[in-house]
C-alpha cells in the first residue's frame, strides 16, 4: 500500500502541472478524498474497456495521459466516469505536462528508436519536438523498417518519401502542427502521428506512426517511475482506435 500523495508528488516532480498547456486538464478527474492505494493501472486512455480491466483487477487508481474530463461538466452523464466513482476508483491524468518532461512520451520514442536508428547530438527543438541526426545516414527502405521492427508496426505513412534520411525530428501523439517548424529547420525527416492532407502535402517527409502507436511505450516510462514507492502497478491492454481492413 502507499499514500496517494507520495505517488502524486513523485510523478507531478518531473512532470509539473505548471507545464501544461493553457486547454489541457491534466490533474484530478476523480478524485473521490481517498488517501492510499494498494493497485494502480496505468493507461493511455480511461475507457469502458480499461475501467472494467480496472475493477477486474481490483485497482483502486487509474492515472492516465489523456483527460477523461478537458471542459467544465454542468452534469455527469459518462458512464466510465459513473462507474468509476461508483467503484471507488480514482483517476490521475498527466497529459501535455507530460509530454514536455524528460521522461515523457517524446522522450521514450527518441529512447525506444536511439539504438535502432543510431541516434546522436539529440536536443529540443521546442518543448514537445526533439531533433536528432543518425550516424550512418539510411536508405528511405531501411529507416522505415528499422522504425516498424522496433515499435512493432504492421505499417506507417509516408509523405514525400526521400531517398536518404540523415536528421529527424520527433513529436509522439498529435505533432502535425509542429510540421512547418521542422521543416523550417531543414530536417529529412519528421516522425509523429495525427497529420493532416495539406500538412503531409507541404512539409517534406513525414512518417506517421500514430497517435497511439508514438505514446503507448511511454507508460513503461512511468511504470518505472511509479516501482519507486511500495505499490503494486499494472498496464493497461489496450488496442489503437483504427483498425486496417
Amino acid at each position: 500500500m502507499a499514500k496517494i500523495n507520495e505517488i502524486i508528488e513523485l510523478l507531478e516532480e518531473f512532470a509539473p502541472l505548471e507545464t501544461q498547456e493553457e486547454w489541457d486538464n491534466s490533474g484530478w478527474q476523480i478524485n473521490l478524498g481517498i488517501k492510499n492505494t494498494q493497485k494502480i493501472m496505468l493507461a493511455l486512455n480511461v475507457t469502458q474497456d480499461v475501467l472494467k480491466q480496472a475493477i477486474e483487477q481490483k485497482c483502486d487508481l487509474i492515472i492516465s495521459h489523456h483527460p477523461i474530463i478537458f471542459k467544465p461538466l454542468k452534469c455527469i452523464k459518462n458512464k466510465v466516469i459513473i462507474s468509476a466513482i461508483q467503484n471507488k476508483i480514482q483517476v490521475y491524468s498527466a497529459h501535455t505536462n507530460f509530454d514536455k518532461s524528460s521522461i515523457g512520451t517524446t522522450q521514450m520514442l527518441v529512447e525506444t528508436l536511439k539504438k535502432p536508428l543510431e541516434l546522436r547530438t539529440i536536443k529540443p527543438l521546442n518543448d514537445f519536438v526533439k531533433i536528432a541526426s543518425l550516424k550512418t545516414p539510411l536508405r528511405l527502405e531501411d529507416f522505415v523498417s528499422k522504425i516498424k521492427t522496433t515499435l512493432n508496426l504492421d505499417y506507417v505513412k509516408v509523405s514525400n518519401p526521400e531517398k536518404e534520411v540523415k536528421t529527424v525530428a520527433f513529436c509522439a501523439g498529435a505533432g502535425a502542427d509542429f510540421a512547418y517548424d521542422v521543416k523550417q529547420k531543414n530536417i529529412d525527416c519528421f516522425i509523429t502521428g495525427d497529420v493532416k492532407y495539406h500538412q503531409a502535402m507541404d512539409c517534406g517527409m513525414i512518417v506517421d506512426i500514430g497517435h497511439f502507436e508514438s505514446e503507448i511505450i511511454s507508460l513503461k516510462s512511468m511504470e518505472k517511475l511509479l516501482n519507486k514507492l511500495d505499490v503494486e502497478i499494472v498496464i493497461s491492454k489496450e488496442e489503437p482506435v483504427f483498425e486496417i481492413i
